[in-house]
C-alpha cells in the first residue's frame, strides 16, 4: 500500500491526520467514532478523513454501501457528508474517474431519506458532484424529480431544490418549476429505495447497541 501523502490530508492538524492514517492502516478508532458520532458537527468533521480513506483504499465503498441501511440518521448523513468532501481538499480523491458513478448510485439509494439532517447532506453531495460531472448529475436529477412529482414526493423534492445551483440555469428553472407546490408532509415516512429494502429485509440493529469490538 502507498502511504499517504501531505498533499492528500485535509487541514485537520496533528490530531485530525493520525485518525486518517490509523483508519487507513486497518485501526478501529475511526469507525467506532463514525458509530458514536451524535451530531452534524461531528459527522462533518470525520466525513472529509473518511473520504481520504475511501480514496486510498476504493473496496471502502462497501462501508458507505452499508451505512445506507443504518437506523441512525448520523451514519446515513455520513454518506452525504463523505461523497460531498471527496471533490475537493486531496488530489487523488477528485481525479477518481469512478467517484461521480459510485457516489450517484448510494444518493439514489438515500434521497427521499425523512430526516433533515440526511437531506441536507445528500443536496450537499449533489452539489459537490456536479462541479465534477455536471452531465451526470443532471440526468439523476431529473430521474428522482420524475419520481418526486409522480408521488408527491416533498423529501425527494427538497433534496433536488437545494442541489440546483450547480446545474445549467436554464435546467435549474425548469425543474424549480416543475417541483412547484410539492412540499414536505408532516409526519411522513422515507421513500428512499434505502428505506423500503430496509422494511423489506428487516432494519439492522441501532449501532450505538453495538459491543465494542475487540481492539487486538
Amino acid at each position: 500500500m502507498n502511504p499517504l501523502s501531505a498533499a492528500d490530508l485535509p487541514p485537520l492538524g496533528i490530531a485530525g491526520r493520525t485518525v486518517v492514517v490509523d483508519y487507513v492502516y486497518g485501526d478501529t478508532a475511526f469507525v467506532r467514532a463514525a458509530r458514536e458520532a451524535g451530531d452534524w458537527i461531528t459527522v462533518d468533521s470525520l466525513a472529509h478523513p473518511y473520504g481520504v480513506g475511501i480514496a486510498q483504499e476504493p473496496y471502502r465503498w462497501a462501508e458507505l454501501e452499508l451505512l445506507v441501511y443504518s437506523p441512525s440518521r448520523w451514519e446515513r448523513r455520513l454518506v452525504g457528508s463523505t461523497i460531498a468532501t471527496m471533490t475537493h481538499g486531496g488530489r487523488r480523491a477528485g481525479r477518481d474517474p469512478a467517484l461521480p458513478s459510485r457516489a450517484l448510485a448510494l444518493l439514489a439509494q438515500l434521497t427521499g431519506d425523512a430526516e433533515p439532517d440526511v437531506q441536507k447532506a445528500l443536496s450537499w453531495a449533489f452539489r459537490s458532484i456536479a462541479q465534477v460531472d455536471r452531465r451526470a448529475t443532471t440526468a439523476a436529477l431529473l430521474d428522482e424529480a420524475d419520481r418526486a412529482i409522480a408521488t408527491s414526493d416533498g423529501h425527494r423534492a427538497w433534496v433536488i431544490r437545494d442541489s440546483l445551483s450547480k446545474l445549467d440555469p436554464e435546467v435549474a428553472e425548469r425543474l424549480r418549476d416543475r417541483l412547484a407546490g410539492i412540499r414536505k408532509r408532516p409526519g411522513a415516512g422515507s421513500t428512499s429505495l434505502a428505506a423500503a429494502t430496509s422494511t423489506r429485509f428487516g432494519a439492522l440493529p441501532d449501532p450505538a447497541t453495538h459491543p465494542e469490538p475487540p481492539l487486538s
